[in-house]
């Protein structure tokens, strides 16, 4: 008798399994054609808009589920673990596009590593004409030239006069590529990112 009651509980936590895999499945399916749509309407799919995909169909579903996976959005922890299963399933039905999102992931990362640079500088002259050119010598006496051409969190620093020749400070920049017109060329110049005093 105990056996039976062993395997009729074993029957029931499988079923309840392969039930709530059912279901995953199937909001899996649901995030992929939510995406589909996106698409067709000519819209980038962002990071978000697949988020809000997947929430929206785990929201629909969520009491078809067994309750270990019926969790609270705002349990970021858990739900992360419930989304990441959701990608899982999708891969099943849209892998083109989850690759592909994979991929602009992993090039934005790299991008922003290689991108990004930062030193301790001190500032030997400023120049405001159209942009702000910063030129500053480094801990081994080389001379940068650093241009202000975006916003940038700590850029009230230099707006508000906190940031003068002769000071010393921390600039984190980056390399992009622009035209110059006396050169005739695309050149590099370096555009700051960040200000620290």
């Amino acid at each position: 008798m105990r056996g039976n009651f062993v395997l009729a509980a074993v029957f029931v936590s499988f079923t309840g399994f392969v039930q709530g895999q059912d279901v995953m499945k199937a909001i899996g399916d649901d995030s992929c054609a939510c995406i589909s749509e996106l698409r067709k309407s000519g819209q980038e799919v962002t990071d978000m808009q697949l988020g809000l995909c997947i929430v929206k169909s785990y929201n629909a579903r969520k009491s078809q589920l067994p309750p270990e996976k019926q969790v609270s959005l705002s349990d970021s922890e858990a739900f992360e673990a419930i989304a990441a299963e959701i990608g899982i399933k999708m891969v099943e039905t849209c892998p083109d596009f989850i690759m592909d999102m994979a991929d602009d992931n992993i090039n934005e990362t790299s991008e922003a590593a290689e991108a990004r640079h930062s030193m301790n500088v001190q500032i030997t002259d400023v120049k405001s004409e159209q942009f702000v050119t910063i030129t500053a010598k480094d801990e081994n006496g080389r001379q940068h030239s650093l241009l202000m051409l975006e916003y940038f969190g700590t850029a009230s620093l230099f707006t508000e006069g906190k940031v003068k020749k002769g000071d010393k400070i921390t600039i984190a920049y980056k390399e992009v590529e622009l035209y110059d017109p006396k050169m005739k060329e695309f050149r590099y110049y370096k555009v700051i990112t960040d200000l620290t005093k």
